[in-house]
């Protein structure tokens, strides 16, 4: 019993200590006048965008989108390992 209570008591204790050692503060980092823009700077937003992106990648006013919606039927022949198929039919939208 005695046994038992000191190896808890240790276990504890063990627990306590790597979990007070792990919250240590890290060493700040050295401020740095470091720009990578201006290290590549020829080859950053080569371009200016235009009106359907920017430079960045962002949508633009013109951007838009489509949407398609597919209906497919197929067969799968589990024997030979192939997937035919039957028929299909799409209906393309675009969005605005």
């Amino acid at each position: 019993m005695k046994l038992t209570k000191l190896i808890n008591f240790g276990l504890v204790c063990c627990v306590f200590a790597f979990s007070a050692s792990a919250q240590q503060a890290t060493p700040p980092v050295p401020a740095t006048n470091y720009n990578p823009a201006e290290a590549f700077g020829p080859l950053f937003y080569t371009q200016n965008g235009n009106e359907f992106r920017s430079a960045i990648g962002a949508p633009g006013p013109k951007y838009w989108q489509n949407h398609v919606d597919y209906n497919i039927t197929a067969n799968l022949d589990e024997i030979k390992n192939m997937v035919k198929r039957n028929s299909y039919h799409y209906l393309q939208k675009q969005q605005s």
